[in-house]
């Protein structure tokens, strides 16, 4: 009788995104969260690199997985330490946000 050999291949991935910016929309932070200076990107621009609507960024924000600190004028500025680690939920299935809130 004639053996059969058989021969498991896992293959493992990684993903790397690099996104340029210009410096006008990188601002420099101090960050609580990292406790460094660090470059935070305004919302629409965090939105743009990810891939993602600014409104699922605002939901990931609101759900804690974005370190970010406020402007003056209210908005958040994103830190872009946090921004490579994957979050754990996507912004599309949060809840949603109040729009009275609505930054």
């Amino acid at each position: 009788m004639k053996r059969k050999l058989r021969t498991k291949i896992t293959v493992e991935t990684q993903e790397v995104t690099t996104v340029h910016l210009s410096k006008d929309r990188v601002f420099e932070s101090y960050c609580e969260t990292c406790r460094v200076n660090t470059a935070h990107l305004a919302v629409p621009a965090a939105a743009t690199a990810l891939n993602l609507s600014t409104l699922a960024v605002l939901r990931l924000i609101e759900a804690g997985e974005f370190h970010y600190v406020e402007r003056d004028n209210g908005k958040p500025l994103i830190c872009t330490n946090s921004l490579g680690t994957p979050p754990t939920r996507s912004g599309d299935d949060l809840e949603k946000i109040d729009p009275k809130n609505k930054e």
